[in-house]
């Protein structure tokens, strides 16, 4: 079965980063595109401005879609949506069911912030988020932070397989406390074992165990300063994950990280295992 690659677009730059970054992973997996524009819900009596708003979008949709099957020879469709925007993504995720979701968004204003949040926290596919800071095509170095939690198995097997598409150098580190000292084996174990597991698959990688502070900000910091100190193309993490032992990657961390990343950074939802 042939891939599939959502794309919500409101025609902004981010939303044709997204976009480009879309085509250029779509044209390594030979998937198919699937662009969505959604026009707000608006009154009754304002029914002919949303039809001129759908014409509009449709003129728009069209002639980007006829460039890139010139250009690129994809396969590409379009929908156009008419309501709240993360209901209208997210009935096309469940419509569509594809394999990924690349989204384009300026998420320094709340509210697009908070649509954000509530996708990666209901999409059942992996949600890559692009804020227009880092505009580099393709994924040259990938930052992959670990956790002692079961479901970190799930992000080291798509990164793996991500790595391998884009022949990516992938940066494997993990966060340590002054306070939780006795999991420092644990965690240096765990680097171990995944490099070793990427070594094997022919994929170059480092890795690292970092001395951090157990707040929020501060863990989102030194992820991100790591991977801009390392010129990363995107950082991989989990979201909703609950663990007693470390929960370094969800909720304030997530959003924290996600707000201030200058990478682009892929949520991946966990499966129960």
């Amino acid at each position: 079965m042939q891939s599939k690659i959502l794309v919500p677009t409101n025609f902004s730059n981010n939303a044709d980063l997204a976009l480009n970054q879309s085509v250029y992973f779509a044209k390594k997996t030979n998937s198919e595109i699937y662009l969505l524009n959604v026009i707000p819900k608006i009154k009754d009596s304002e029914l002919y401005i949303a039809e001129k708003d759908i014409e509009r979008a449709q003129i728009k949709l069209e002639k980007i879609i006829s460039y890139i099957e010139e250009k690129h020879k994809l396969v590409i469709h379009y929908r156009i949506g008419n309501g709240r925007v993360s209901t209208e993504i997210l009935n096309s995720e469940k419509e569509i069911q594809p394999d990924m979701i690349f989204l384009g968004t300026d998420i320094s204003e709340n509210q697009l912030l908070s649509v954000t949040l509530r996708l990666i926290n209901n999409v059942n596919c992996p949600i890559v988020i692009f804020h227009g800071i880092n505009n580099v095509i393709g994924c040259k170095h990938i930052v992959l932070p670990l956790d002692l939690t079961k479901e970190t198995q799930q992000k080291i097997e798509l990164t793996l397989k991500i790595a391998k598409i884009y022949d990516s150098i992938v940066h494997i580190i993990s966060l340590t406390f002054l306070e939780q000292e006795k999991i420092t084996g644990q965690l240096t174990k765990q680097i171990e074992d995944v490099s070793s597991i990427f070594k094997e698959n022919n994929v170059e990688c480092f890795s690292k165990l970092i001395l951090s502070k157990n707040s929020s900000e501060i863990r989102a910091k030194t992820i991100n300063d790591y991977a801009n100190e390392n010129k990363a193309d995107l950082i991989v993490i989990m979201t909703r994950q609950e663990s007693k032992i470390q929960t370094f990657f969800t909720g304030s961390t997530s959003s924290k990280l996600i707000k201030t990343a200058q990478v682009p950074v892929m949520c991946i939802r966990p499966k129960e295992c």
